[in-house]
């Protein structure tokens, strides 16, 4: 790893004391709070017990699973059952067309596993927010975040590249089986940089080290085998552990200091008086929500340079369907050409020219496709 990767990774230290409460025993009050916000209408795992039977368990055998949950935070055991799971095949939008690649996996895992992570999801998600912990420019998993920042920050940046004639670079990337191509290795590595106490980084890797997984088929299920790395597509932390994985790439590229792209904005706090007029800046090489990312920047030469970190930083596969630029990607250097169609980018299209006609054609071909869906 070189110098520049072992600074990032390292413990920061600023977090450690915070951080300490995530390894704090269950108490019947948290158990309670967090059961109320538990869906019924969730699939049971291979247990077969759901969260509406676990909404209605008797308090004595409340207390025996909470002294269960908390002996395996603290000795960082981890039942077989928590570890396997039967994975179910969820159609995309697209048409299946017989191609498995057309479908989404969701793993069913045990309910009692996933209230116990839905409670370390929330105290660790409430830290996150409060201290501001990830320092990239991800915009998901945490509470009060959505789509709206990322897709109003490229549309800015896209209005201001239009006004003042400035060049500006945009690739979209999406990455296959993102969850699937979480190394634990580099995930332990990650939570430790944010000062997660050693003991719950270990808990966290033993969830999912050695899965054993099980394929839903119209058959019945399939023999089990074991996982390679990754984390569960089903599991409430593991939206939150991807963002605390991808982190360090995010960070890496915001403090690259070549030149990148820059939009600026004078404010006339009083419009009599030039002196006290302030400008504001903004830089943002990357942005993010999960996993669907999207590059900006002031030149081609510039964009392969943060595309190469990103390469290099992560073993993950690019969904070359969704990239929109000539730039070289991944490790075969695949070229991607530069366009000037629309691009698609958390549900929303953008274009290099506004067009009226390519908007009213865009509306007909999604009310189209929803009546002959119909």
């Amino acid at each position: 790893m070189s110098q520049q990767w072992q600074h990032i990774y390292e413990p920061t230290g600023k977090f450690k004391e915070v951080m300490e409460s995530i390894a704090e025993k269950i108490t019947i009050e948290e158990w309670n709070n967090t059961v109320i916000e538990l869906n019924k209408k969730s699939a049971a795992g291979l247990s077969g017990i759901n969260y509406k039977i676990i909404k209605q368990l008797p308090k004595e055998l409340i207390l025996l699973l909470i002294r269960f949950g908390n002996h395996t935070l603290q000795t960082g055991l981890i039942p077989m059952a928590w570890k396997t799971s039967v994975i179910l095949r969820i159609p995309k939008p697209t048409n299946f067309e017989y191609n498995i690649m057309n479908t989404r996996p969701i793993a069913l895992l045990d309910c009692f596993q996933k209230t116990i992570t839905k409670m370390i999801t929330n105290r660790l998600s409430s830290i996150l927010k409060q201290h501001s912990v990830l320092q990239g420019y991800n915009c998901c998993s945490l509470p009060g975040e959505c789509t709206n920042e990322p897709i109003h920050l490229v549309n800015n940046f896209i209005e201001d590249a239009r006004e003042n004639k400035k060049e500006l670079w945009i690739l979209t990337q999406d990455m296959k089986k993102a969850f699937d191509s979480v190394e634990l290795d580099v995930l332990k590595r990650a939570l430790l940089r944010i000062d997660i106490p050693a003991t719950m980084a270990e808990w966290i890797i033993a969830l999912f080290d050695h899965r054993s997984l099980r394929i839903a088929t119209a058959y019945g299920l399939s023999d089990r085998f074991i996982g390679n790395d990754g984390i569960d597509q089903g599991d409430t932390l593991s939206p939150l552990l991807w963002r605390i994985f991808y982190d360090p790439l995010l960070v890496a590229i915001q403090q690259t200091k070549n030149s990148r792209y820059e939009m600026k904005l004078i404010w006339p706090n009083d419009i009599n008086n030039l002196n006290m007029w302030t400008q504001y800046k903004l830089q943002v090489p990357i942005c993010a929500y999960m996993d669907d990312t999207i590059f900006l920047e002031s030149s081609k030469y510039r964009m392969q340079e943060i595309v190469d970190i990103a390469n290099k930083a992560n073993n993950y596969q690019s969904d070359s369907e969704k990239q929109e630029q000539n730039i070289e990607l991944g490790r075969d250097r695949s070229i991607v050409q530069a366009t000037n169609d629309e691009i698609r980018y958390l549900g929303v299209w953008f274009s290099n020219k506004p067009s009226r006609r390519r908007w009213m054609q865009r509306l007909s071909t999604i009310v189209n496709e929803f009546c002959n869906t119909v």
